[in-house]
């Protein structure tokens, strides 16, 4: 419903509205029932995309605003909505909208829950609304001749990012993967099947997901293989110190590749030892060598780091910047900061993935750069801790009674609770929310893409905010 603001509307809303006349940021320490995601105008439509946090049976209504220059409203736009738990959608209105004037989005249920949006949207000139008439055109006058200028090139559109997902076949018929692939399709551009392994000798082992591959190629989605080492430092170091281990497995490789059609190899070697730094760097361009001129796609992941340092022995073994001349890019596992077997704490802080973009940024071509992101969380307790799916957090917390705050410091959603055996839990995990904000940091920096761990963990909401952010 779209109004002109006449004076008892205007009064009855102002007190509201004054709230976010002068700021566009609310913080608490509980998540709000209601998130608004994101905030976009195109032409004369805006659109606004709305998540609910938290269990609540309120009313709630979306308010657009539209002020002029001098920050004076102009019009409100008002909608109901009604949304069940995680569920996020878009919703959208027309406004008559000129230069210099901005939008601005809140979600009203109660006073106390309601949150501003995070971010205004100014007016862009680059997509103004319909023209109400056309103006009376002047004649040009003659030209006088002069020397022709340079041309100015007209700026290209910001290209969609790459979306990757890692997909798996832990058992047979082990259909997780293949199910998210299918339900977002349009939204991948290419997937790499975690499914084989590599030993000290240089031998492969695994098994081929061939629905996922057939799927994949008949979908425009590339295929890509992964090898990993399952953690194994001993594995990597026989492999990597040994001028026939190495040459047995490109061998191998190329074996695997040409077989089941795929078009290029990520290697996932990890807890790779320190001491076997040059060894890795050196597999690296002896495959990136010998695949590229057969038409191979060779990309590494390799966990994050802020900085390069021998004090760090989980990450030295990865020399950045010497591996970016080896691959075609460089997936970057920004996440696992805090990890099972450590204490609680965000899978993925939005302050630390930003050191780790700023510290890869500058060692590693923007363009190479694939961020890796998680679509999940971990419960952490004295005896163990296990790791959840984005829909299983959300269910843990229903079951136990728990309520998910969001963690303003971190820009991440948790949770605790008493389980039947008296035994505390903190849960920490990824959400649309939390995904947002990585998001906004590859459009920031010009980044190649995401690489999502993994297909099956995600939920809906999840791929709306890739939709939303960067495609």
């Amino acid at each position: 419903m779209k109004r002109k603001p006449n004076a008892p509307f205007y009064a009855l809303l102002l007190a509201i509205i004054f709230l976010f006349s002068s700021t566009n940021v609310g913080t608490a320490n509980a998540l709000s029932v209601y998130t608004l995601t994101t905030l976009s105008l195109n032409g004369n439509q805006a659109q606004v995309t709305v998540t609910k946090n938290i269990n609540s049976g309120a009313n709630a209504t979306l308010f657009i605003l539209s002020y002029d220059p001098s920050n004076t409203l102009n019009a409100i736009h008002t909608q109901p909505i009604s949304l069940n738990l995680g569920e996020s959608r878009t919703y959208y209105a027309t406004v008559t909208i000129h230069s210099g004037e901005t939008i601005k989005a809140f979600v009203w249920d109660t006073v106390a829950s309601m949150k501003p949006l995070s971010n205004t949207v100014v007016f862009d000139p680059l997509h103004p609304p319909l023209p109400t008439a056309s103006p009376t055109p002047t004649p040009s006058p003659t030209p006088i001749p002069t020397a022709s200028p340079t041309p100015i090139p007209t700026p290209s559109p910001t290209p969609p990012r790459t979306v990757l997902g890692f997909t798996t076949y832990y058992y047979a018929g082990d259909s997780s993967s293949y199910t998210a692939m299918v339900a977002h399709k349009s939204d991948l551009d290419q997937i790499v099947t975690a499914t084989h392994v590599v030993d000290g000798l240089g031998n492969i082992s695994g098994v081929v997901p061939s629905n996922q591959l057939t799927y994949a190629k008949a979908n425009n989605i590339t295929p890509y293989l992964m090898i990993g080492n399952d953690f194994n430092s001993t594995v990597a170091k026989t492999l990597l110190e040994s001028t026939a281990n190495r040459l047995n497995f490109l061998n191998n490789l190329k074996t695997v590749l040409s077989a089941n059609q795929y078009q290029g190899v990520n290697i996932d070697l990890e807890n790779v030892l320190a001491a076997n730094r040059t060894h890795y760097t050196l597999l690296l361009n002896e495959l990136y060598t010998a695949l590229k001129p057969l038409g191979y796609h060779v990309s590494a992941s390799v966990p994050a780091k802020t900085l390069d340092s021998p004090a760090y022995s989980w990450t030295y073994a990865y020399d950045y910047a010497t591996l970016s001349n080896y691959v075609d890019k460089l997936v970057i596992m920004a996440y696992d900061e805090h990890y099972p077997g450590g204490s609680p704490g965000a899978v993925a802080s939005i302050n630390w993935v930003t050191s780790v973009v700023n510290y890869t940024k500058t060692v590693v071509p923007k363009e190479k750069i694939s961020l890796g992101v998680a679509a999940y969380g971990y419960d952490w307790s004295t005896l163990a801790t296990k790791a959840y799916s984005i829909a299983g957090c959300y269910t843990l917390a229903a079951n136990n009674g728990a309520t998910v705050v969001w963690d303003t410091a971190t820009q991440s959603p948790h949770f605790t609770y008493t389980d039947v055996n008296g035994i505390v839990h903190q849960v920490w995990f990824e959400n649309a929310v939390s995904l947002g904000y990585k998001l906004d940091l590859v459009m920031q920096h010009n980044l190649e893409g995401i690489a999502i761990w993994r297909l099956g963990l995600e939920n809906n909401e999840f791929w709306t905010a890739i939709r939303a952010r960067i495609r």
